[in-house]
Order: structure tokens, then C-alpha cells, then sequence
């Protein structure tokens, strides 16, 4: 919408599966919107399959055209052949935060890897490009995130080794982290 909501226009619609492969139901969304007509969509895939959850990220900068960024490639692959996008962070979806209309960061979850990685993966819509950042120390199981800038951030999760909780910070694009707060 461009008028407070008065009309509203079809902007983005899910990726149809290829023939033969039909999920149960269609994908949940989940969108943040950054500045005046930038937005970053994250569509969540139903089920898992070998420690795998399939979704789908997209972009926009107007509101209009929008981006495929990234999937989860394992499942992704089987549902959506034909996208072939670049592999996301993680093989589960996780929390993201739009930056700017250009920017955002999102954080994904891999429970394979011992008790889990929570990576960090910055993307930029100017350049259709993901910036791998490494994970997130301290947490395994991420279940939120806000960025201020591409540099300043917070996440908040679950370390499953310890079985705590804390909230994570970050002030050189997930370079180091500290904990900020921790409770068990």
C-alpha cells in the first residue's frame, strides 16, 4: 500500500513448487520493512527432513521489484529446482533483521553441527550478495535479532551445550560478540 492502507496491491507471491512436489500447505511469511519502500521477506518452509528445514529469503528496495537472495538449498532443491539461489545461513531458517532498505541481517540455525552453529550472514540488496560473517558466540539456537547497522546487532538464544540463554552483541559485523546478559 502507498496510502495508508486505503488499497492494497499484490507485491510478492510465493514461488510455485515444481510439478510433482506439492507442500501441504503454502509457506508462512515473515517481513520486515526498512525506510519508505524497502521491505525483506523470509518465507518458511512446512516440515523438515535430515536435520533441514526449507525457506526462502527476497528483497526489495521499492516495494515493486522484488529479489530471490538465498534458500536452504537441501530441501529448497527438491521443492523449487529450477531457483537455484545461493545457500543461506544455516539449514534451518532463523531470525533476521532489515538494516535499510539495502541491508539486512539474518541468522540461521544448524543442528548438525554438534549441539548447533547459529551463523550470521549479512546480504545487501545493491549487490545481490551475502556476506558470510561467521557464527554467533555463544549461542546455538537463535530466536530473535535487531541490527542497528550492518556493524551493531544483538542476538538472543539458546546455548544448548549449557542450556542458558542469553543475549549476544556484536560492534563489527558479527567479527566478535559479547555476552550481554545470560540466565540458565
Amino acid at each position: 500500500t502507498t496510502n495508508g492502507g486505503v488499497k492494497w496491491t499484490l507485491a510478492l507471491s510465493e514461488p510455485q513448487p515444481s510439478a510433482g512436489s506439492q507442500p501441504a500447505t503454502l509457506d508462512a511469511p515473515e517481513i520486515e520493512c526498512a525506510g519508505a519502500a524497502g521491505a525483506w521477506v523470509l518465507f518458511l518452509g512446512q516440515g523438515a527432513a535430515m536435520e533441514h528445514a526449507p525457506y526462502l529469503a527476497y528483497s526489495s528496495q521499492d516495494g515493486h521489484e522484488w529479489h530471490a537472495m538465498f534458500e536452504e538449498q537441501y530441501t529448497e532443491s527438491g521443492l523449487r529446482p529450477g531457483l537455484k539461489l545461493p545457500e543461506g545461513p544455516g539449514s534451518y531458517p532463523g531470525p533476521f533483521s532489515a538494516i535499510d532498505s539495502g541491508t539486512a541481517a539474518f541468522v540461521g540455525y544448524t543442528p548438525p553441527a554438534g549441539n548447533g552453529v547459529a551463523p550470521l550472514e549479512l546480504a545487501s540488496n545493491r549487490g545481490y550478495t551475502l556476506h558470510k560473517e561467521g557464527n554467533v558466540g555463544g549461542i546455538n539456537e537463535p530466536f530473535g535479532t535487531a541490527f542497528l547497522s550492518s556493524a551493531s546487532g544483538w542476538v538472543v538464544g539458546e546455548n544448548r551445550q549449557t542450556g542458558s540463554y542469553s543475549i549476544e552483541a556484536t560492534g563489527n559485523s558479527g567479527r566478535t560478540w559479547t555476552t550481554e546478559y545470560t540466565t540458565s
